[in-house]
């Protein structure tokens, strides 16, 4: 019995002694960067238009093979293919809404059609707002709206993995002059071809 008592101590200490980390090795290290840091580190925080641009280039050419969307409209070009779509990229919404006029459906049908001729292609749908609201909400609308286009584009045929959806919120007005009429035209979602 006591032989018995003294072989489970020893595996007890032995197992609890392989468990102990030794402190010194602990505090050694330099410690992570905090998420904080590397935002400052970045773009992130402070982008410039330059580095927005860039990135969205990146992206679709990552999202397409490597080539971009000019690439697959000059195909489509050549073949005949009604391009009149790429005149106008911009659907617009109601104050406070995400949701489809009918004239944004049929936009973006011609826009479907496009994607549809060729499935390698890819694009991202950008949603913006006006200055009205506060920045999140604005984010979470933008993105509401860019998502609105791309559903109503994939009930039509397109792909899902064709479109990237950003929200830019109110962060890239076209008028910054806060008239009922400026806020109209802030208040869109914009297919980006490149």
């Amino acid at each position: 019995m006591k032989i018995k008592l003294i072989a489970i101590a020893i595996v007890t200490t032995t197992l609890l002694s392989g468990c102990a980390t030794n402190p010194s090795s602990v505090y050694s290290e330099t410690p992570p960067m905090s998420v904080d840091d590397l935002l400052m580190q970045s773009s992130v925080m402070n982008p410039t238009e330059d580095s927005v641009e860039s990135n969205k280039i990146h992206i679709l050419s990552e999202l397409s093979g490597g080539l971009p969307a000019e690439h697959y409209i000059g195909v489509l070009r050549d073949e005949g293919a009604d391009l009149t779509a790429l005149d106008t990229p911009t659907i617009h919404f109601d104050f406070d809404s995400y949701e489809l006029s009918s004239n944004a459906k049929s936009l973006i049908k011609k826009h479907a059609l496009l994607l549809k001729s060729e499935p390698k292609m890819k694009i991202i749908l950008e949603g913006h707002t006006d200055k009205v609201g506060d920045r999140s909400y604005n984010l979470k609308l933008g993105e509401k709206r860019a998502l609105a286009v791309k559903k109503y584009a994939e009930s039509l045929g397109v792909k899902s993995e064709q479109i990237e959806v950003i929200s830019y919120g109110e962060e890239h007005l076209l008028k910054s002059g806060g008239t009922a009429i400026d806020n109209k035209e802030n208040r869109r979602a914009v297919f980006i071809y490149k």
